[in-house]
């Protein structure tokens, strides 16, 4: 889609010089830090096609995306102790669908109208400093391959 930022994004080229907060990339999807955390660890998984619409997923454009998922719910349990991590789909203000894997502390409970109000905003400004991003991706990977 021509107009989609991420579609834009995912097209630029090295997404490495373009994502300073990228984790990893996948065939099917790519993982970044988001810099406006709406918990410690909080990624942005935007999957490599474009889906508008949730009814549009199917399996064969999903492979991997299950165990991706686990697997970076395992590295975020371990780096934050979170009682949970949730998964929450979003797309309304990129027309992407995307996910968000947010890890709960156990003693703040993620508020969901809270996050849902958050991740819709018409702009959202980075709270989180380049060099605590790059910790964070530092983290992530290294706790990917450990």
């Amino acid at each position: 889609m021509s107009d989609c930022k991420f579609c834009g994004l995912l097209a630029s080229g090295d997404l490495a010089t373009k994502l300073p907060n990228l984790v990893l990339e996948t065939p099917v999807a790519v993982v970044a830090i988001n810099r406006r955390p709406l918990g410690p660890g909080h990624l942005t998984l935007i999957l490599k096609q474009h889906h508008a619409r949730t009814s549009d997923f199917r399996d064969p454009q999903l492979a991997g995306i299950g165990d991706l998922i686990g697997r970076l719910a395992a590295v975020l349990e371990r780096l934050h102790s979170p009682g949970r991590v949730a998964v929450i789909g979003d797309g309304k203000r990129s027309a992407h669908l995307h996910l968000h894997l947010i890890p709960e502390l156990q003693d703040t409970p993620l508020d969901l109208g809270v996050v849902v109000a958050d991740l819709n905003q018409g702009t959202r400004i980075p709270t989180l400093s380049e060099p605590d991003t790059a910790a964070a991706v530092r983290a992530i990977r290294g706790a990917l391959h450990s």
